[in-house]
């Protein structure tokens, strides 16, 4: 298990919100209520010019976990916006990258296509009503701070969680003088099935630098080539997000990632987890 050393930015979830100029007071009132409750917030408007603007999303978004784009008749009129956000491919490449998007729509405007079909905020009507909306889907991840935890209790939460996902697995495994986190038997169903497979190496990384970096998937991809050769599955649990680099790395060498927002998602549904783990983390 790997850790790095914990930084003030690290300790908060991150979101991104991208609106148009038009819309700066909205993207305010909302930057400022996420900040209420301890989220990060980082900001750009469409005012600016496109390389800026391009920019400004690229830089924000590699330290993001959550993406709120404000839809109004506003940014459909901006260049900029159209251009960055409101394409198919960028919204893909959010998915690819696990960033979580929560558009916030103002003025009954209409839904973009490569949006429709995500769960959005209607601020038309009530929006003090659709903030505290917004706030209910952060309440959960606001308890989930896995950079309040040590490396060993992060690892903890792991078991308990292959547990009450059905997983029997086998801690601290020696296989060839190696020692891995978990190994898993093969199973046809739920997560981490691999049907006909020979099993599963699960190993755990608390990261608590922004990105999980190339060069560590690199070593893992090294570490675990034998075993995957004799046909076990790997897998890497992660508090972080992996870089872009690091990700394309992964996914050619058949490992499957469950990234820091994934298994945020994948705990909130796991109301117990989060007591017992997070509970003393609240004053």
């Amino acid at each position: 298990m790997n850790e790095e050393p914990v930084t003030e930015a690290s300790r908060r979830h991150s979101v991104f919100i991208a609106y148009a100029h038009a819309d700066r007071l909205v993207a305010d009132m909302v930057a400022d209520s996420l900040e209420s409750v301890g989220i990060g917030v980082g900001k750009a408007g469409g005012g600016a010019g496109g390389g800026a603007w391009r920019n400004a999303i690229e830089q924000s978004l590699k330290t993001s976990d959550y993406f709120l784009p404000i839809v109004s008749h506003a940014s459909a009129a901006s260049g900029h916006f159209a251009e960055e956000v409101l394409r198919a491919d960028f919204v893909r490449e959010l998915s690819d990258r696990a960033i979580k998007i929560i558009p916030i729509v103002l003025d009954r405007a209409d839904v973009p296509t490569p949006l429709r079909g995500i769960l959005y905020l209607d601020f038309t009507g009530d929006p003090d009503t659709a903030m505290k909306r917004l706030l209910d889907v952060f309440a959960p991840v606001v308890d989930i701070d896995f950079a309040a935890l040590s490396p060993e209790a992060f690892e903890d939460l792991v078991a308990d969680f292959l547990v009450a996902v059905g997983r029997k697995a086998e801690r601290d495994v020696v296989i060839d003088g190696r020692e891995y986190d978990f190994v898993i038997p093969p199973s046809d169903t739920g997560l981490f099935a691999e049907p006909g497979g020979g099993g599963w190496i699960v190993q755990v990384k608390h990261r608590t630098i922004e990105r999980t970096s190339a060069a560590m998937i690199r070593e893992m991809v090294a570490a675990t080539a034998v075993l995957r050769e004799r046909g076990y599955t790997v897998a890497l649990v992660t508090s972080s997000q992996l870089t872009s680099a690091a990700r394309e790395i992964a996914t050619r060498a058949a490992i499957h990632l469950v990234e820091g927002v994934e298994l945020q998602t994948l705990l909130i549904d796991r109301p117990d987890l989060v007591r017992k783990h997070f509970r003393q983390q609240r004053l």
